[in-house]
Parts: C-alpha cells; sequence; structure tokens
C-alpha cells in the first residue's frame, strides 16, 4: 500500500525548501550591498550613515586617505568573507560557477538553490573552490589598483591583502592576483580564446590604422575620443559609396569568422537578426562619464552597442547559426578600448546593410532618427532573413544602452505590448522570461510598444537594453572591452539556454 505520510512529508520538506530560499533571497536583496557609486553631492560620512557602515571601515576597505572621492567612484561597502562571493547587479549564476572552475549544478547544491536567479547583496558559498581559482592580471599603462579592483569585484583592501602590498602603487608589467570574475565559460570561448586580432586584422585591402579605440579601416576619425557631448563627425557625401566599402570591410570580417571552424552546432539552423539601435546619422543616447581623476570623458550609445552586437555577432556564428547585422561600418569591425579613456567617437557613416536602401544618393537613405523610415527598415532586413529561415527558428534581437532613469540598473528585456495591454506577443515574453537569468542578478523584463518590435515578423524580437546610461557605473562599464565581451556572452547564453529548454 502507498504511503501517503512519506507524500505528505516530501511536500513539507519541499516548502521548507522554498521557504529558506525565499528567505535567503529576502536576506539578498535586504542586506547590505557590496558596493556604492558615489554620486554628486555624495560624502564618505553621507555613504557610511545610508549603509550602516563606519568611514574609518570605507576609507580602508578602499585604500581612501583622507576624504576626498570623485562622482562615479565605485566604493566597496564590504570586504568579501573568504571561499564566499557577494553578488552585484549583472551577475549570473553561470558565469560565476564557471569562473570558480564549478558546474551550475554544484554552485546551486552548496547553496541549496532550487532556481537559477540570483540578487543583488546576496551571499554564495563556494566551498573549496574559491581558494583555487585566482586569476592573474598584468598592470597596463595608466592603470590604477582602484580601477583593476574594481573590474574584478575586489575591494582596494583585498587586492592589496592577497598580493602582500604596503601601498597602492603599481607600474605597468606588474602581476597581481585577482578574482576571476571575468574568466569565461570555455563553451562560450571568452575574450581570451577567441584571436580577436586576427578577425580586426581582415582589412579587405583597405588601409589598417591602429589606434587606441581602433583598429580603422581606410580612414579613422579625426578626434581621439568623443571630445564633448555635441561633437560629431561626417557624414560622408555618398550613402552608396560607403555601403559599398562598409560590405568589402564586411565580407572580409566574415571571411575570418568562418576561417576559425565551430564552437558547437547548438544553433544550427537558427536565423538572428542583430540590430545595433540608432546608428548613421542617429547616435542615441551621448552622455558624460568620470575617469578615475574625475576628467569628463564621453560615452555614444551607437559606437557602443555596435561593438557588443559584432560580439555577440561571432559568438553566434561559431555556435552555427545564421546571422545577420542591420547596419555595418565603413570603417571598423570590433574595436578596442585601449586605454578606455579614448572612448569611441560619433561618427555618423553607419549604413543599412542592404543594397536596395543605397541605390541612391539621398540623405534620406541614412539611418536617422526618424520613428517611421528608420525602424520601418530594420523590420524590412528581418523580413526578407525570416522568409528564408525554417519555422520558429527566426530571432531579432535589438541592442541598446539608453538612457531611462525609470528604469532599472540592470539589464531590461523589453517584448512587444500594445498601448492597450490588449496584444501581447507572448512567445517573445517566454523567451524573455527564460534568458533572464543568464542576463545576470536584477534583470527584468516588461511588454512595450516599440516600433522596431511592431508588425516584425521574426518568432522572437525583442529589444535588449543591456546598460543604462542613465546611470554612472553603466556608462564606465561600457567603456571597457572586457565588460562589453562579457555582456555579449550573457546574450550568447541565454539564447543557448533558451534553444535547450524549448527543442
Amino acid at each position: 500500500m502507498f504511503d501517503f505520510s512519506l507524500v505528505r512529508l516530501s511536500f513539507a520538506f519541499a516548502l521548507v525548501l522554498l521557504l529558506f530560499q525565499a528567505l535567503n533571497v529576502q536576506a539578498g536583496e535586504k542586506a547590505l550591498p557590496p558596493s556604492h557609486t558615489v554620486e554628486r553631492g555624495d560624502t564618505l560620512w553621507d555613504i557610511a550613515r545610508i549603509h550602516g557602515v563606519s568611514v574609518s571601515d570605507l576609507q580602508k576597505i578602499n585604500g581612501i586617505e583622507g576624504s576626498k572621492i570623485l562622482v562615479g567612484q565605485k566604493l566597496r561597502l564590504r570586504t568579501t568573507p573568504e571561499h564566499n562571493h557577494i553578488v552585484e547587479r549583472g551577475d549570473s549564476l553561470w558565469e560565476i560557477a564557471h569562473a570558480y572552475g564549478m558546474t551550475v549544478k554544484e554552485l546551486k547544491k552548496i547553496n541549496v538553490m532550487t532556481s537559477d536567479r540570483i540578487y543583488p547583496g546576496q551571499k554564495l558559498e563556494l566551498g573549496a573552490w574559491s581558494s583555487m581559482r585566482l586569476e592573474t592580471y598584468t598592470v597596463k599603462k595608466g592603470d590604477y589598483l582602484a580601477r583593476i579592483a574594481r573590474l574584478h569585484q575586489m575591494s582596494v583592501s583585498e587586492i592589496k591583502k592577497l598580493n602582500g602590498m604596503r601601498t597602492s602603487v603599481i607600474y605597468p608589467g606588474q602581476e597581481l592576483k585577482v578574482n576571476p570574475i571575468l574568466r569565461k565559460s570555455h563553451e562560450l570561448s571568452a575574450i581570451t580564446e577567441i584571436p580577436w586580432d586576427d578577425l580586426m586584422a581582415s582589412s579587405a585591402g583597405l588601409k589598417r590604422i591602429p589606434a587606441g579605440n581602433g583598429p580603422y579601416y581606410g580612414q579613422r576619425p579625426k578626434a581621439n575620443q568623443q571630445p564633448n557631448l555635441g561633437y560629431y563627425e561626417g557624414p560622408p557625401t555618398s550613402v552608396t559609396r560607403n555601403y559599398r566599402q562598409a560590405r568589402k570591410l564586411w565580407l572580409a570580417f566574415d571571411r575570418e569568422i568562418t576561417r576559425l571552424g565551430k564552437l558547437s552546432d547548438r544553433l544550427m539552423g537558427w536565423h538572428f537578426v542583430l540590430d545595433p539601435g540608432h546608428g548613421g546619422l542617429d547616435p542615441g543616447a551621448v552622455v558624460e562619464n568620470l575617469d578615475g581623476n574625475g576628467n569628463k570623458i564621453y560615452v555614444v550609445e551607437d559606437e557602443y552597442v555596435y561593438d557588443l552586437a559584432l560580439r555577440v555577432y561571432v559568438m553566434l556564428r561559431l555556435h552555427g547559426a545564421e546571422v545577420t547585422m542591420t547596419l555595418i561600418s565603413p570603417n571598423h569591425i570590433i574595436r578596442r578600448s585601449n586605454p578606455p579613456v579614448r572612448s569611441f567617437v560619433n561618427e555618423k557613416n553607419e549604413v543599412y546593410n542592404n543594397a536596395e536602401f543605397n541605390k541612391i544618393n539621398r540623405w534620406s537613405n541614412w539611418p536617422n532618427g526618424g520613428p517611421e523610415g528608420n525602424l520601418l527598415r530594420r523590420v524590412a532586413i528581418s523580413r526578407k532573413v525570416c522568409e528564408k529561415a525554417p519555422k520558429n527558428r527566426c530571432v531579432f534581437l535589438s541592442f541598446h544602452a539608453d538612457i531611462d532613469h525609470s528604469a532599472p540598473e540592470a539589464p531590461l528585456v523589453l517584448y512587444y505590448e500594445s498601448r492597450n495591454g490588449r496584444r501581447v506577443d507572448s512567445v517573445s515574453r517566454n523567451f524573455s522570461s527564460i534568458i533572464l537569468p543568464a542576463l545576470g542578478a536584477g534583470a527584468r523584463a516588461r511588454g512595450q510598444n516599440l516600433g522596431v518590435l511592431r508588425n516584425n515578423p521574426a518568432r522572437i524580437k525583442v529589444v535588449l537594453e543591456l546598460r543604462n546610461l542613465a546611470y554612472i557605473d553603466h556608462a564606465w562599464a561600457l567603456r571597457f572591452e572586457q565588460l562589453r565581451q562579457r555582456d555579449a556572452e550573457k546574450v550568447v547564453r541565454g539564447m543557448l539556454n533558451y534553444v535547450e529548454q524549448t527543442n
């Protein structure tokens, strides 16, 4: 006879687990956050009072002498206990597991987790793995200890203790032990594993011009970096000539990707349309940011999301997918950010990746900020791709780093929903919910009536706001090649998760 008492016991145990995790989540959300980004008007005393820490602890943890702090500076509020990882916004369970040489299953088991969702401020136990997985960082010219610590989600005091340092003085070529949070999955092939320099070498016969914010091909911007909010260069006089050069450069780039072979066939049969937001005459958001010395730096949305989309392009191709870009550039492909203060310049030169749209040299044929023609052409490119794709295997991803003070300080996925809420793209909404854990802690999704999603024939179509330039820390992160790569890998991981769960 079946023992119903065992069922009741199992059910009760499951409830206890869920309750434990819920309490753990609440504790993670309400617990002291790992860091605070300095805003205008902040003082050390204000920050200490708000977060319930002492001024002396803030100074010690962050290597601060005196009371001077800078807008945009990221202050750690606590040191990370040994064998633990404190979740920051944007961290995802899969990348934490891979960084420390674990599987997601092992990490979840240690922390008694039933879901892949994690939350800012949550403490994750790492067991014995943490002490075995340190990385080595080689100091570059212009580096300072606080920036290196910030990149690896450490405090200055932690990095000094780990390396036996008495002061914060560092020098180029010095090797430092750091946390491995930027080390990525071999499955995705990280920035250190893909031969990016080989891909950048494909000049298509155009002169290759080295630059800290390049390389460029044929011609480079006159400015070394974006000098102010209103600065721009171009556009060239001929959209047709621009398109021909862009296609020439793009085909050479594509051939180099093909030569790399494949990482897997997991996305074989899938067709992607990658849409870098804005571009051409429309730079999107242009925001002021600050370097480590408090000097002004300017970040141009369309230039950075183009680079991010290209990185996603490469990795999707390496997993067997067919991929099409809506826009292409005539003078650059993937670019470096060395040093990150060399911000990308607002060049009005990207063109639609479609010969028909570039036949006639008209001002209106440039990508622009117009709500109809600009968006309809992106949708038209999507339609052309999806007509040839297998049923239900066409995906449209539009990349943005918009400036929205009402949106969260975390990745945001937008799917189509009419203004009255009566029409909702349920397929894209389901897709959004599945990829959120891969995008990181705090990631959210919501419906919105967006023109680039309306009447788009792709089975799945979403806008990815991977960074929000309303937040100083997001504008800071976009300037770093390593962090753009990290964002790109999250998107690819999300897609792989979706395919695994729905096949």
